[in-house]
């Protein structure tokens, strides 16, 4: 199973919906936006010495490029709907763990949305890993080059 899941590019509903809103927001205004600066600035003539032809034409590359990819992630990727029953844990659950002595909380997420200063860590991470399919009471081990420490699910939040 973990292959399959390393495959796959997962996204939160939320996350999603910021794609979708800067999709739009790239080709109904940036899009145009930047048309009008080309068109602006072939109408002063002389392209070869024309920065601000140059810093259109990159732009529209940038804007292009960032289209592209938001369109392949949002074609390939599988949005994350969570069963608020399901009693294990999977991507999109939040956990909260015992380590040490102290608590913490994660949310389990796809490769692209991981923001470990957040609290979002990848079901790839060594952590995330060792987390999936795990249930409210049980230890697991987690293990990286660094270190190797148990983790107590004291709780599970899905959906």
């Amino acid at each position: 199973m973990a292959t399959l899941l390393s495959s796959q590019l997962f996204l939160t509903k939320l996350r999603a919906e910021e794609l979708e809103n800067e999709l739009k927001y790239l080709k109904d205004i940036k899009e145009p936006e930047i048309a009008q600066k080309i068109r602006g600035a072939r109408e002063m003539g002389n392209l070869e010495d024309n920065s601000e032809f140059d810093l259109a034409i990159e732009q529209q590359s940038f804007i292009a490029n960032r289209i592209r990819e938001i369109e392949s992630i949002l074609a390939n990727a599988k949005i994350i709907k969570n069963n608020s029953k399901t009693v294990k844990v999977n991507v999109g659950s939040t956990v909260i763990v015992e380590v040490e002595g102290r608590q913490d909380a994660f949310t389990i997420v796809g490769i692209s949305e991981a923001a470990p200063l957040s609290g979002k860590i990848s079901h790839e991470s060594p952590v995330g890993k060792a987390l999936m399919g795990s249930q409210i009471g049980q230890e697991v081990l987690v293990e990286t080059e660094v270190y190797s420490t148990m983790y107590k699910i004291i709780d599970i939040k899905n959906g």
